[in-house]
């Protein structure tokens, strides 16, 4: 599924089949996208890395700001567009994911594993075989104990946010902090018993656009979980 290099700044995804996926694809690539047929899409960009080599690159070893900001903005609408096809992702990983490095551009990122994609019916998608807790799972994902299981479609989205907000902190949650609760961004305690304790590792962006755009996605209630930038 990853892209094959053809030339100096020019990659293509190659495929049996155009079908909606990979017309998300096309969609997220945007200004890099140069052509497709009918088994193939090209594209303009300077190298691709996984998001651990992202990391590495990075003095901190944690993505900036604008580099997250990116991450979510770019899968948030590639996972809203798969959607809108009803389809969606139960829960990401790294793996899932490439990082374009565009010139000219900031980052890219594009989630390209097919093969996790399942049927939205009524707003759930129905989970059939087990998967691995990677740290990365809704509540409601987490809650799975028989299979078949239908959850909610936004289990997704809240994947999505929690690893955003993993890779911006590299601090693990503790029972301490989780003892102390949200004091670093309200003096009320309870006031944010709807939040996961996932909202504790964005201390360092309290306040941005990008902090707001997680907090609502990491709510623990599905039917309180938007994706959404103001």
């Amino acid at each position: 599924m990853k892209p094959v290099k053809v030339k100096q700044n020019y990659y293509k995804f190659s495929f049996q089949k155009y079908d909606i996926f990979w017309q998300t694809i096309t969609n997220s690539l945007s200004k890099s996208f140069d052509k497709k047929t009918n088994s193939a899409i090209f594209f303009h960009c300077s190298r691709i890395l996984s998001i651990d080599e992202l990391l590495k690159s990075e003095p901190e070893k944690r993505l900036k700001y604008d580099v997250a900001f990116s991450f979510f903005y770019d899968l948030g609408k590639q996972l809203k567009d798969l959607e809108s096809k009803d389809l969606s992702v139960p829960f990401f990983e790294k793996s899932d994911i490439i990082v374009l490095d565009v010139p000219d551009q900031r980052y890219r990122f594009l989630f390209i594993n097919k093969d996790k994609l399942l049927k939205i019916d009524n707003d759930e998608i129905k989970i059939e075989i087990p998967y691995q807790n990677n740290g990365f799972f809704s509540p409601e994902l987490e809650d799975v104990s028989v299979l078949p299981a239908k959850i909610s479609c936004q289990s997704g989205i809240f994947s999505l946010a929690s690893m955003c907000a993993s890779l911006l902190n590299d601090k693990k949650i503790t029972k301490e902090m989780i003892e102390k609760g949200f004091f670093w961004k309200t003096n009320t305690r309870g006031e944010d018993d709807h939040l996961s304790a996932r909202v504790l590792l964005l201390d360092l962006i309290n306040g941005t656009k990008l902090f707001f755009a997680l907090e609502r996605c990491l709510n623990i209630h599905t039917e309180d979980r938007y994706y959404f930038f103001i």
